[in-house]
């Protein structure tokens, strides 16, 4: 896939997260069109970023990126705001979270059902000695098909 601008700096900062958030978005959809998975755009500001798949087979996708490391991972924030403060995902809003980690061009593609009420995913594209339960959802784009 693409990379951005600057991704390849280990420390790089984006001006916004929302900045951030579109780029992540944008070469998501990229992806898509390179053949990673069918999509059908559904943009907007309700908590979904698209739906992407067939249509027997819609996924609904929120894309969160991160571009800081912190003691060997990325922390991902695996949430939403409303009313009083952060909610995780629910299997009744989303199927997936899309995480992309810029500096190092990874994509996770996380199924709702690994972060039940979890707020946030610890990702180690270097490995961990404590097992870093996403791994196994490293590029894993199958799980979109």
């Amino acid at each position: 896939m693409g990379k951005i601008w600057g991704a390849q700096d280990e420390g790089y900062k984006f001006p916004s997260q929302a900045l951030r958030g579109d780029c992540g978005v944008g070469l998501l959809v990229q992806g898509v069109r390179h053949g990673v998975c069918g999509f059908q755009a559904v943009w907007g500001q309700r908590g979904l970023d698209f739906v992407v798949g067939a249509k027997k087979h819609l996924r609904r996708v929120q894309v969160k990126s991160t571009s800081s490391p912190g003691f060997g991972r990325y922390n991902v924030g695996a949430q939403h705001f409303h009313g009083r403060g952060a909610h995780a995902y629910t299997r009744e809003e989303i199927d997936f979270v899309v995480a992309y980690i810029v500096p190092r061009n990874i994509w996770y593609v996380v199924p709702i059902k690994a972060l039940l009420k979890k707020k946030h995913m610890q990702l180690y594209p270097d490995g961990s000695r404590w097992g870093g339960k996403y791994e196994k959802y490293c590029e894993a784009w199958h799980l979109l098909a």
